[in-house]
């Protein structure tokens, strides 16, 4: 995340007495089948799932799942810190930001999605535990959340001309069938750059949640599309 846009913060109220610890950072991704398959168990076969409205799915999260919840779970509460510092309306934004910034509601909308194509939908903890429970497929769901400062750095006493920042919302959903085939395979890479003038306080905040919520929700627009083209009712 932009630890720089708390310094644009800062040197905006100069005066201002508050501090904020460092922003985190998208943990780092790991083999989204580490712990489920061993290498190479599952090939990549299968590019089109025919009859989905009569089968059973299983929904299963990668091994780095969790930690991108942990990691924009803390960063939901620094959010907030800076809300209560610099926003006049804090309670009305922190709904907004809680709601914005949960990768829980972000997991829930593809899991929607998912399950508006299939007979059934469960949650399952690994493949052997989704196929004993009578799943005809499994969809591995992995997450990749990451904001990029990329605003030119600085003197302490100056003021950028703009804030430029990447955001990341990367979604892939792999399915997987009682043959450990694999497909198919969705893999949404998103990322915007987003360059705006640096307004105050309470405008940047504003703006920079409005860029996390847009890219989410582009995010989920493409997955919706892939999967209306790949997984046939």
């Amino acid at each position: 995340m932009a630890m720089r846009l708390v310094g644009v913060l800062l040197l905006v109220l100069i005066s201002s007495c508050a501090t904020f610890s460092p922003l985190p950072v998208s943990p780092p991704q790991l083999d989204r089948l580490q712990g489920l398959a061993h290498p190479g168990q599952v090939q990549l076969s299968q590019y089109r799932i025919t009859g989905s409205s009569s089968l059973k799915l299983a929904v299963v999260n990668s091994v780095n799942v969790l930690p991108q919840m942990q990691s924009y779970q803390s960063f939901s509460g620094e959010f907030d810190r800076m809300i209560e510092a610099y926003v006049r309306e804090e309670q009305t934004l922190k709904a907004d930001a809680k709601t914005i910034l949960s990768d829980e509601i972000f997991l829930t909308s593809i899991v929607n999605q998912l399950s508006s194509r299939f007979a059934e939908t469960f949650q399952a903890e690994d493949l052997r535990d989704a196929f004993n429970k009578g799943a005809d497929y499994v969809a591995v769901i992995d997450l990749r959340f990451e904001i990029v400062d990329l605003t030119p750095e600085i003197g302490i006493f100056e003021m950028p001309s703009d804030i430029v920042e990447k955001h990341v919302a990367d979604i892939s959903v792999l399915f997987i069938n009682r043959r450990l085939e694999g497909g198919p395979d969705i893999q949404i890479k998103n990322a915007y750059v987003s360059k705006r003038p640096g307004k105050g306080p309470e405008a940047n905040i504003r703006l920079l949640l409005n860029d996390i919520k847009n890219t989410r929700l582009t995010s989920l627009k493409r997955l919706d599309e892939e999967l209306n083209k790949v997984v046939v009712k």
